[in-house]
């Protein structure tokens, strides 16, 4: 039996150890069953008001206290429940699809229903960034978008990795609030890191009053910038999100939002209202996690119904913890079926090239060296990908020490030790018992000498410019926990900037971000236990795309 209190409250401190490694993810608003131990006839609910590092703070009804006793002073069992919202969302996105066949246009599209808003050259380009111009692929996706030359269909800007994928999207964003002064945008990501970046650049050139960064009521204020604080829904007041009135949402031509909130806006009946819907890195959702903002977007206005996919179906697509759900295509975003479906408007023709009208892949890479960028290249993007970065900047930590072929006498620029290290570390996988997760500790300490070798050697490299990856939680953990033992070092007065600066985590939290140096600790030393990470899909054995 469980006991559910909602009048009145009192709000308790519990810790909950693996919290702050979102093992378990518990956000505000939430609802989690407690029972005293030892174990008791009834089970308590409470509601998360708040969460801190290891804490989570639980509302209660004054009941709970009297039955309990002094909660202060005893250990309880957690149950976690799922938060079905995001899936009941997705639910009803599929049934809003399923009602009218303008959708199918958009989710199925077909030839002979294209309807462009303008003809492609019809409008002077001015672009806002001016390092676009001399980009062929990037004024090529703009000019398009703006033209609205796939509508109803999707536009797809195929980003590769350091192509400018999320700068030729805002471009894009800009040039239609220039074009079509009384369109209304919705501008959405799967994660709220990647909507705050548009967001930001979008203020480079668009007025605050225009924007609205619209925040899933778990969201807290130490999770954003002054920047977007001033734009979001946050009560400074009330020190916590709020929801915005319908007519204020409608008066703001661009709505920046994570996918999955965007199902907020549909229940406030703002369907049909915007114009134009762009999703930045799409092939990270799943397809049902896509349409959830797509009863928002108007096909039947003359200058409206256009949507614009951002990403890249050869890297990471969506997570999935269900086996189940893979095996019945889940994993397969929307713009990963547009793009790999035989003979569609996203295909290549017969000559190798695509249809411009739907789709433009970006080909100029922007961040990488030549070196490290041929291999990817060479696998994935059919040899079409060019070096364009910086000499300067790309070559300036070639002359590490740490870097083979690595001499004294060569000059500081030129391009003298390969830019790719493989440290072969004998060392095994272990467990802790509060933990199904892995961890390797002979790599923790390789990890530590390469990050004490990059902050005191020469050159030297910022912490802010260094990340680590690591597939496995536990992993993560310990490496953050040598980072500390680094931090507490004499010499770390003469770093410039701060050790917690260096960024560790999994592959999904480097998505769409970039380092200077990147340091992968795969954790497996042993083949026996490869079966493991194929069979639940973990590390880097089965899925090439976290690479």
């Amino acid at each position: 039996m469980v006991y559910v209190f909602v009048v009145n409250f009192v709000l308790n401190n519990y810790l909950i150890p693996g919290l702050a490694e979102k093992r378990p993810s518990v956000l505000r608003g939430d609802r989690l069953h407690v029972t005293p131990l030892p174990p008791v006839e009834f089970k308590y609910e409470g509601l998360v008001n708040d969460t801190s590092h290891s804490n989570a703070y639980l509302v209660f009804d004054p009941r709970f206290e009297v039955d309990v006793g002094d909660v202060f002073n005893k250990v309880f069992r957690i149950e976690f429940t799922i938060q079905r919202l995001s899936l009941r969302l997705m639910h009803r996105a599929v049934e809003i699809m399923k009602s009218d066949q303008l959708y199918e246009d958009i989710l199925f599209p077909q030839s002979f229903n294209i309807r462009p808003m303008k003809p492609i050259n019809s409008f002077t380009l001015d672009c806002f960034e001016k390092s676009i111009e001399g980009n062929s692929e990037q004024i090529t996706a703009v000019r398009h978008i703006v033209a609205g030359s796939s509508r109803p269909a999707p536009y797809i800007i195929y980003g590769p990795p350091g192509t400018g994928k999320t700068f030729t999207l805002v471009e894009a964003i800009k040039q239609v609030c220039k074009v079509y002064p009384k369109s209304k945008i919705l501008v959405c990501a799967p994660q709220n890191d990647a909507a705050d970046i548009i967001a930001e650049r979008l203020l480079d050139h668009v007025s605050e009053k225009s924007i609205l960064r619209f925040n899933a009521a778990s969201r807290n204020a130490q999770s954003m910038s002054d920047e977007i604080l001033r734009i979001s829904n946050y009560n400074q007041v009330l020190n916590r999100v709020v929801f915005s009135p319908k007519s204020e949402i409608a008066k703001k031509q661009i709505v920046v939002s994570t996918l999955t909130n965007s199902g907020r806006l549909v229940s406030a009946e703002l369907n049909d209202h915007f114009t134009h819907l762009f999703i930045d890195e799409a092939g990270f959702a799943t397809e049902p996690e896509t349409v959830i903002p797509l009863a928002l977007l108007s096909p039947k206005l003359k200058m409206g119904g256009q949507l614009v996919l951002a990403g890249d179906p050869k890297q990471l697509g969506p997570i999935l913890r269900s086996a189940l759900a893979t095996l019945h295509g889940f994993d397969v975003s929307l713009l990963e079926r547009l793009m790999e479906a035989p003979n569609s408007l996203y295909s290549r023709n017969q000559d190798g090239f695509y249809n411009n009208k739907f789709v433009t892949k970006l080909l100029k890479n922007f961040r990488s060296h030549p070196e490290i960028l041929e291999v990817p290249n060479q696998l994935f993007y059919e040899f079409e990908l060019q070096p364009c970065a910086d000499k300067r900047e790309r070559e300036k930590l070639c002359g590490w020490q740490g870097l083979p072929e690595f001499s004294m006498y060569r000059w500081k620029f030129e391009s003298i030790g390969f830019p790719l290290v493989f440290r072969q570390v004998t060392g095994r996988e272990e467990q802790d018992r509060s933990s199904p997760s892995w961890f390797n500790r002979h790599e923790v300490l390789v990890v530590a000498e390469y990050v004490e070798n990059l902050l005191y050697g020469s050159p030297r490299v910022d912490p802010l410019d260094i990340g680590i990856i690591s597939p496995y939680i536990q992993q993560v953990k310990k490496i953050r926990r040598a980072l500390d033992i680094i931090g507490n070092d004499p010499r770390s007065s003469s770093i410039s900037g701060d050790i917690r600066d260096i960024k560790v985590g999994s592959v999904e939290k480097f998505q769409g971000d970039e380092k200077e140096v990147i340091i992968i600790s795969t954790v497996r030393s042993q083949t026996d236990k490869l079966n493991i990470d194929e069979k639940f899909n973990l590390g880097f054995v089965r899925n090439p795309k976290p690479l």
